[in-house]
């Protein structure tokens, strides 16, 4: 418990909350590693007992890449997952780009690192940085002159943006989304100087065959774009999660979104992230009362997860849709990995956790639809 937990209460007196490990009924439980005699928290092994790896450079994951494609192009018998996999690894171009060196005359080349996010504890809400996240997308609906942002997504191929199924459609105006902002850190405000967003429109929406609204399952949707996305500094797919990349429970996730800060609080002008752990799906069932909400007749069920309870540590309304990630420096270089989507929840902010769609029960299906031609 929090008040048993030294290094917890030294977090809390730095403005810091901790990762959340469960629940005891409704009562937040927080992690606590085990200290040595001068108060030093002892390494603790990875989720899955998986033992941490050195970061790769630039230059040997486009080295990797290569080898991986050999294989790749060698093994055409592919497994759910597999082809996700390869393709986040082929995004590490956009990250690592091979220029032309200045210094060698006889054509070689030099790799610059574009490589932006930010691996950091964020301590409650904190806005995000230009190039931080650049597969977040902003939906938007009704005409284009008087455009509704209400949920957001994630860019994860130049033609795809990946969202909640229950954001297909606005709750406040019944319009279908239409809109796709890339690229931009702010709802109204003008854009960063050197950002150009792309507003894209959506040519189709395509819902989990099993989605349906009366409920609160298999909350997942595909957006195919009119024309792909432009990949730059500000705007690239992030990664799926997959069953090979283990569990993520126990894992200090980030989410992002666009959504209120509070649960009597206007939708945020600017891009915010905020950390929150996945927790154990049985700690989640002990502190949300499934049995109040009639779209629950299963209660949580395992193609869902949760994170959060760290009050005022949230997704909000407005947040909808929008990825809960985590982010990696290895088997890819400086990418993004969704873990989750935001789906539900009780009132925000108020220390319970929410709960995500867990996307890596789905990645059969949106290689399916996303990559046809590999599948």
């Amino acid at each position: 418990m929090l008040t048993t937990c030294p290094s917890a209460l030294r977090e809390l007196r730095n403005n810091m909350y901790p990762q959340l490990c469960g629940f005891v009924g409704r009562q937040p439980n927080v992690c606590c590693p085990e200290e040595d005699a001068d108060n030093r928290v002892m390494a603790t092994p990875r989720p899955g007992g998986v033992e941490p790896v050195e970061p790769v450079t630039c230059k040997q994951s486009l080295q990797q890449l290569q080898q991986q494609k050999q294989q790749w192009d060698s093994n055409r018998r592919y497994r759910p997952g597999d082809i996700a996999r390869q393709k986040c690894r082929e995004y590490v171009q956009y990250v690592c780009q091979e220029e032309p060196s200045a210094a060698l005359m006889l054509g070689g080349t030099d790799v610059t690192d574009r490589c932006h996010y930010r691996v950091e504890l964020i301590s409650g809400g904190k806005q995000v940085d230009p190039m931080e996240f650049p597969h977040m997308v902003l939906l938007g609906y009704g005409a284009r002159k008087q455009i509704d942002y209400a949920c957001g997504g994630t860019l994860i191929s130049p033609n795809f943006v990946l969202t909640a199924a229950h954001c297909q459609i606005s709750r406040s105006s019944g319009l279908a989304v239409r809109w796709a902002l890339l690229g931009a850190l702010n709802r109204t405000a003008a854009p960063h100087p050197n950002a150009s967003p792309q507003l894209l429109e959506v040519a189709e929406i395509i819902t989990h065959p099993n989605y349906r609204s009366s409920l609160r399952y298999h909350d997942i949707a595909l957006l195919r774009l009119q024309r792909p996305a432009v990949i730059n500094d500000y705007v690239r797919p992030a990664c799926l999660h997959t069953d090979s990349d283990g569990d993520p429970t126990g894992l200090n996730a980030i989410a992002t979104g666009w959504g209120a800060t509070g649960p009597s609080e206007d939708q945020s002008e600017h891009l915010l992230k905020v950390n929150l752990a996945v927790i154990p799906t049985d700690h989640c069932r002990s502190a949300i009362n499934v049995t109040a909400d009639s779209k629950l007749s299963r209660g949580i069920i395992d193609s869902q997860l949760c994170a959060g309870g760290a009050s005022p540590k949230d997704t909000c309304p407005g947040d909808s849709g929008g990825p809960l990630q985590v982010p990696t420096n290895v088997d890819p270089y400086c990418q993004y990995r969704v873990v989750g989507l935001v789906s539900f929840g009780p009132p925000c902010g108020i220390g319970l956790p929410g709960v995500y769609t867990r996307v890596a029960t789905y990645v059969h299906w949106i290689e399916s639809v996303v990559w046809p031609q590999e599948d």
